[in-house]
């Protein structure tokens, strides 16, 4: 039987340090051996898998074939406590309680160490993947905790196991009585090791003969894959690296199994730096862990634990962890709201939904509809229960908008318009005022490079369309009857200077708010004979490019129009008092709500609001915005329909 022999180590020269690098390019240096003191305590325990500390003086171990334990580092105390029978592997946490991977059982299992023993909390089963390894996540966006299982052939899943609530103007996490699968994704060929850093919104993963990458670690998003540190021949770091642990925001560690080296990787400069210890000759260190301040590896194979302090987390002035130089940049508080109602997901992989708009039956506004567009096939037409109710298959539609009472052969219908890039025109339809039933009309060819975004305005009884193009370019469409058809003829136009998208006509003060993507949102007086642009709200500040999609809440908030924009870039959307001078009234993402199974919004295109009473939890108003990543399962795009009460309720 393999002695599990216990080694408590007092370091006697500093550990190292990630030096600071102002250059991307990675490099490597060698620190000087480190100074080891050691102190001895053995016990027995078979087929070793992993061993954690909880404290200095007592670890947890668990084993193949002898259960869970808990043990003692105290040389002079000999105590081991058999806390379960079975085939247990690696070890961690998962926010403030243990987790252990049960591999009889294929799940993870986190339980806590109240005096009277160990008591099982919940159990993590994966959904297709033989679990090898974990990691778990605090959001900072909404104080939720998610826990990454994996397997050995490059499989990762996700999971909310915490939800944040709102306890006396405080957010605490309730733990779910059964996990929300969120997504699943394969990184490589295999993964041996993961950790994350809520300061980054980052998941690091091991790959053997690859190196360590990097995901966004937030359930939405985009998984885009950054390689911060390559293995050789290519890279510094040796091809089975792993066990990676953070020894603070900026530093990540891994040991080299082969040769108990240690290389640390600065997540400001991605320099390497490479340590060798000393006094622990015949080592197989396999596994790294953190215990406060303290560093813990593990050698499997000799049953030793080797413990030395690490540099305090606030980092020293060689890793360039204590520079006290902050962004002036004013940040706007961030509120989370839930969706209420989804619709099914696009019949269309990629980038297919876009943009909104929200037609009011005046005579049943609970029959109201959401019309919709997907990118690769038409135009769709939803009810306020997210249930598709129509669906027109005509082209490649970009955006949609929506305007109210045109005589068309002497009947009054509403006019919807949208554009599309297959035919380069403007796709207009007609809706019955009573039923909502919509009808396509005709197409207005158009003279722009690529039509793009489009938003309606009315002037009286004076119907228009705005429709932009990339290059900036803006142009004004009249439209009129013309033999029992809708007509569009160009009237005027104007450009910004880059790539624009949103836009929408404030029919109430005769203006349009335009989103240039790069540089923010501009206001244009209709009014006037010329037109020219005036900033309403600039990229950098509150807004994060891309500004995408944008609409008028009227009477919104404290009896102020407010307008709602997309900040593409941070997952959110601002909301600016729609007069001068502007102001920010606040700002919000939309997060997962696990209860009724609805994933949060990331990466908005187009949206629309209305502060219409629909009824039911409607009764304030419906804000309808594009789901770029659906996940909880992953799925084709769609889109979320949020109760405008829950925005009002969270401005401050």
């Amino acid at each position: 039987m393999k002695k599990l022999r216990l080694v408590s180590i007092s370091l006697m020269v500093l550990f190292f340090a990630a030096c600071a690098n102002n250059s991307n390019q990675t490099t490597n240096s060698r620190s000087n051996p480190i100074a080891l003191s050691m102190h001895k305590n053995a016990v027995s325990l078979d087929n070793l898998s992993d061993i954690f500390p909880i404290s200095n003086d007592l670890v947890l171990a668990s084993s193949e074939t002898q259960g869970l334990w808990k043990l003692s580092l105290d040389p002079n105390v000999k105590s081991q406590e058999l806390l379960k029978k079975g085939e247990f592997e690696t070890l961690g946490k998962v926010s403030s309680q243990f987790a252990v991977v049960d591999a009889k059982n294929n799940q993870l299992t986190v339980f806590s160490l109240p005096p009277e023993g160990l008591k099982i909390l919940h159990k993590i089963k994966p959904k297709n993947l033989l679990l090898e390894g974990f990691c778990d996540y605090r959001s900072l966006i909404d104080n939720n905790h998610y826990v990454y299982l994996f397997d050995g052939q490059g499989w990762v899943e996700q999971y909310l196991v915490a939800q944040a609530i709102n306890e006396n103007d405080q957010k605490k996490a309730i733990w779910l009585k059964k996990p929300v699968f969120i997504k699943s994704w394969q990184v490589g060929s295999e993964v041996t090791s993961c950790v994350t850093l809520s300061s980054t919104q980052s998941i690091y993963i091991t790959e053997p003969t690859v190196g360590v990458f990097r995901y966004p670690a937030e359930a939405e998003g985009d998984l885009k894959r950054e390689l911060i540190a390559a293995s050789q021949p290519i890279g510094l770091l040796p091809s089975d690296a792993t066990s990676v642990v953070a020894i603070n925001p900026q530093t990540l560690m891994l040991v080299n199994e082969e040769t108990d080296e240690l290389f640390s990787i600065n997540l400001g400069s991605y320099k390497i730096t490479q340590s060798t210890p000393t006094g622990i000759d015949g080592a197989e260190i396999e596994k790294l862990h953190r215990l406060n301040n303290a560093l813990v590896a593990i050698d499997k194979g000799n049953g030793v634990v080797y413990q030395w302090p690490l540099l305090p987390l606030s980092g020293n002035t060689e890793t360039g962890l204590n520079n006290k130089e902050k962004s002036q940049r004013k940040e706007t508080a961030v509120f989370s709201v839930n969706a209420a109602v989804e619709t099914p997901a696009m019949s269309s992989t990629g980038d297919t939904a876009d943009d909104p708009a929200i037609w009011v039956n005046e005579k049943h506004p609970h029959k109201s509809r959401v019309l919709a567009t997907n990118k690769k096939s038409g135009l769709l037409v939803y009810n306020l229960k997210g249930k598709l109710i129509q669906e027109l298959a005509h082209g490649h539609v970009n955006n949609v908008d929506v305007r109210k009472g045109m005589s068309i052969q002497g009947k009054i219908f509403d006019i919807a318009a949208s554009s599309n890039r297959s035919n380069n025109s403007i796709s207009l339809y007609r809706i019955h005022p009573n039923t909502g039933r919509v009808v396509k009309d005709i197409d207005v060819p158009l003279a722009l490079a690529e039509p793009y975004g489009l938003c309606m305005g009315k002037n009286g009884k004076q119907l228009t369309v705005w429709v932009n193009d990339k290059s900036g370019l803006f142009v004004e469409y009249v439209l009129s009857e013309f033999k029992g058809k809708i007509q569009a003829k160009k009237s005027r136009s104007f450009a910004l200077k880059s790539q624009p998208e949103g836009c929408f006509v404030d029919d109430k003060y005769h203006r349009l708010f335009v989103g240039e993507e790069d540089e923010g949102v501009w206001l244009v007086d209709l009014t006037q004979p010329e037109l020219t642009t005036k900033p309403v709200i600039k990229v950098g500040e509150s807004l994060v490019a891309d500004a995408e999609g944008i609409s008028v809440a009227y009477n919104g908030y404290q009896g102020k129009d407010v307008l709602v924009i997309s900040s593409q870039g941070d997952n959110s959307y601002v909301l600016v008092d729609a007069n001068a001078p502007f102001n920010v009234l606040g700002k919000f993402r939309v997060t997962i709500d696990a209860k009724r199974g609805i994933d949060g919004v990331s990466e908005t295109d187009g949206l629309a609001v209305s502060t219409v009473n629909f009824g039911g939890q409607f009764n304030e108003g419906i804000l309808v915005v594009q789901d770029g990543y659906n996940v909880m399962p992953n799925q084709a795009q769609n889109f979320k329909f949020i109760p405008w009460s829950r925005i009002k309720a969270g401005i401050k």
